[in-house]
């Protein structure tokens, strides 16, 4: 018995530190002004994307790191080039991008190459695994969506003619008629602590 309380009191701080960790992280996320930073070089690399579908690659790549720091140790697959190509736009800014990673989630978010997906299956696995993250942060049933989440959404927009076309179904299809494994090239990793950790069981564009 006499164990039992200062073990009990260990947990309970523990899970008080991990909570408010948890909600720092996020409201890094939430206030960091990706548009400042990025929009140039986006409007540069994506010509065809106007100032509004900029803005909204922009908040779809701030729900992508909210959802990489819903997982632990597993992989999630990103489902947009729009969004995709914000985050290449990011990673020239190093110091920036190191500080982000470490304040929001916990590490320096590295993005790795497509070739690094270990099979069609596990990038297939990543891909359903960020959906349904995705889905339930929209408030979407995953089990039976009546919509896209925003960032399955947003390649659909008019002059996006690269961007991955996701259906309710789950299926993924790219622009040249690629089927899941090339739509489910890109993915990350979360954070440690309560954002999760790298998996290692392979990814595209993720952090290890």
């Amino acid at each position: 018995m006499s164990l039992l309380l200062p073990t009990f009191t260990v947990i309970a701080a523990w899970l008080v530190w991990r909570s408010r960790q948890a909600r720092r992280r996020a409201a890094h996320i939430d206030a960091f002004d990706l548009a400042r930073l990025l929009d140039a070089r986006l409007a540069r690399r994506r010509s065809e994307l106007d100032a509004t579908q900029r803005s909204q690659a922009f908040e779809a790549l701030r729900e992508w790191f909210r959802v990489c720091n819903q997982v632990a140790r597993k992989r999630v697959g990103m489902p947009s080039q729009a969004v995709d190509g914000g985050w290449h736009e990011f990673i020239p800014h190093t110091r920036s991008h190191r500080r982000f990673g470490r304040q929001a989630r916990g590490r320096f978010p590295h993005h790795v190459s497509a070739g690094a997906m270990a099979s069609p299956t596990r990038a297939n696995e990543a891909l359903r695994r960020s959906r349904r993250l995705a889905c339930r942060r929209a408030g979407i049933d995953p089990r039976a969506p009546a919509a896209l989440p925003p960032l399955y959404a947003i390649d659909a927009e008019p002059g996006i003619d690269d961007g991955f076309r996701c259906r309710l179904d789950c299926a993924t299809a790219g622009s040249a008629g690629a089927g899941g494994y090339r739509a489910a090239r890109t993915g990350c990793s979360g954070g440690d602590g309560p954002g999760g950790a790298d998996g290692s069981d392979g990814g595209g564009c993720g952090g290890d």
